[in-house]
């Protein structure tokens, strides 16, 4: 039988405040976009902001200390979302250049990012590369 320490411990207890605090970020910022629901590559409106139209810059899986700032939300259309999404995670900057006329804004904001991370990693280290680069 259990003694009642082993009974109290729920070891699934973190993971559901967890996504409980990203599902509530995620509210927040999918309100906080609804007043003016354009993509900030585009300009299209969106109409029902979505998860699928809030873009991590840096992602939220590997850059925890990023997760929930608001900086390094981005609000694309899904189709934008997952070119940029592939371009980012393959390291392809010229190539989000080329695409995203919005890209000189979003490394404006990487920089502002870059001194808000704790994490390395292998984007961050290719980011700032790129922008001592150019």
């Amino acid at each position: 039988m259990a003694s009642q320490a082993q009974l109290k411990r729920n070891p699934f207890k973190k993971v559901r405040k967890k996504k409980s605090s990203n599902k509530k970020f995620f509210e927040s910022m999918a309100a906080a976009y609804q007043d003016n629901p354009v993509s900030f590559e585009s300009g299209k409106n969106i109409g029902v902001v979505g998860n699928i139209n809030l873009a991590h810059i840096f992602p939220k899986e590997t850059y925890k200390s990023l997760a929930h700032e608001p900086l390094n939300i981005i609000l694309l259309t899904w189709e934008e979302h997952t070119r940029f999404d592939e371009l980012l995670g393959a390291h392809e900057f010229d190539k989000l250049q080329e695409e995203f006329e919005s890209w000189s804004k979003i490394c404006n904001r990487v920089k502002v990012l870059l001194s808000l991370c704790e994490e390395q990693g292998n984007l961050r280290t290719a980011l700032e590369n790129y922008l001592n680069q150019i």
